[in-house]
């Protein structure tokens, strides 16, 4: 037989079993494309919580945070510990009608690393910063945003001394007021306790 022959015979067969053919074929393709899925590296999944040793004390890889203030879903989450502000607003339902988002735009940093542990609140329309919303949870008076008036209900503040105080700002320690000689040691003495930032 000729090699021609051996071709039209060969032909002749594919011809007449094309279906088994085309099926083969598309077996082989797909055999093929799982065998390189299956051996591509894979990536972790996000579901997986790996613990790693770090001079005997273990990292999780979750970290837990505490969202509250003009939110829609306040409350504790567990987040990636890579996550953002912004995914833990994102697990809370986002800010709600009530945020007093020209605050939030100021003082918020939705894209800083959450920290285990953390707390975000949030701020209400009418709650102007908040330091004023810490203050006003701890009692004390702020000197970067306390009016004269509420400057003068401490001890040894007249309106004089509130006026120093204001010019002064802003205020990276409560400290400043003695370094910024706004006000002497022993008035420092009498309102260190009754002051924020």
């Amino acid at each position: 037989m000729e090699t021609g022959d051996h071709l039209q015979r060969l032909l002749q067969i594919l011809r007449e079993n094309l279906v088994v053919v085309v099926l083969a074929g598309i077996g082989l393709l797909f055999l093929g494309y799982g065998l390189i899925g299956f051996l591509r590296p894979q990536a972790p999944s996000e579901d997986i919580v790996i613990d790693v040793e770090n001079d005997g004390e273990q990292i999780a890889s979750t970290v837990t945070v505490d969202v509250s203030g003009a939110v829609n879903k306040p409350g504790v989450y567990s987040l990636a510990s890579n996550s953002r502000v912004n995914d833990a607003i994102i697990q809370a339902g986002g800010l709600s009608d009530q945020a007093n988002h020209e605050v939030v735009s100021r003082t918020i940093n939705f894209a800083k690393t959450l920290s285990d542990g953390e707390k975000i609140y949030i701020p209400y329309v009418g709650e102007n910063s908040q330091t004023d919303v810490l203050a006003s949870q701890t009692g004390q008076t702020s000197i970067n945003t306390a009016s004269s008036k509420e400057l003068e209900d401490l001890p040894g503040i007249g309106p004089v001394t509130a006026q120093k105080i204001i010019d002064g700002r802003p205020y990276s320690s409560v400290d400043n007021l003695l370094t910024k000689k706004v006000v002497g040691n022993s008035v420092f003495e009498k309102i260190k306790e009754q002051i924020s930032l």
